[in-house]
């Protein structure tokens, strides 16, 4: 099916083996165009997690629960391997947790919201950090003692008129992080994607 034939019936649910190949050829494209990554992680969000909870509903027949806990089954039904990314060298997080970089950088998919949800992510962690979930973009900025902190929102890289939403407040975006050479500092820069094209250091880049 194309996408124009979902977009013409909104009620209508891709199958989950295309979305899977969708995701595969997208972290494989993500592989091939860094070679020389030191690590690649995947942080799992709300909707990932869905996975995780109708495994478990499932499993509340009892035949289904014994056949879903088979070590091989289960096995089988984690994201890395449904996606084929675990050969790639991806690490998976699990949802809500979240990683930090060099000790500096909390980058997680993100658990908060209301009108200010990176000043609350800062708040909880004290540190300077990177987030979506919200699928906007928001900075909250701190300078203290401990020197200065500022935490991202992202936005996100999905279809911004979904049928389930009407005409949400969501922008497109990622950030790229510079870091000095001995990974005590770095620098944050958010790129915005709007109507398909993004400015990046003075040049133009139009998606397909």
């Amino acid at each position: 099916e194309s996408i124009s034939d979902h977009q013409k019936d909104p009620h209508h649910r891709i199958p989950l083996g295309d979305e899977l190949r969708a995701g595969a050829q997208h972290f494989g494209t993500v592989t091939a165009l860094s070679p020389r990554a030191e690590f690649r992680w995947w942080l799992l969000g709300n909707h990932e997690d869905r996975m995780r909870r109708q495994i478990w509903k499932a499993a509340e027949n009892r035949v289904m629960g014994e056949i879903v806990t088979l070590p091989h089954v289960r096995e089988a039904l984690e994201w890395p391997n449904l996606l084929g990314i675990g050969a790639h060298g991806w690490e998976v997080t699990p949802y809500p947790d979240h990683r930090v970089l060099f000790d500096k950088l909390v980058v997680k998919h993100g658990t908060r919201t209301g009108q200010n949800p990176e000043k609350a992510e800062y708040t909880h962690f004290g540190k300077g950090g990177l987030s979506g979930h919200t699928h906007s973009f928001g900075a909250h900025h701190r300078r203290d003692y401990n020197g200065f902190h500022t935490w991202l929102g992202l936005g996100c890289l999905c279809d911004l008129d979904p049928s389930y939403v009407d005409r949400p407040n969501w922008q497109q975006g990622f950030a790229l992080v510079t870091w000095a050479k001995d990974r005590q500092s770095y620098q944050m820069e958010r790129v915005e994607i709007y109507d398909g094209a993004a400015w990046f250091r003075g040049v133009r880049y139009v998606g397909d």
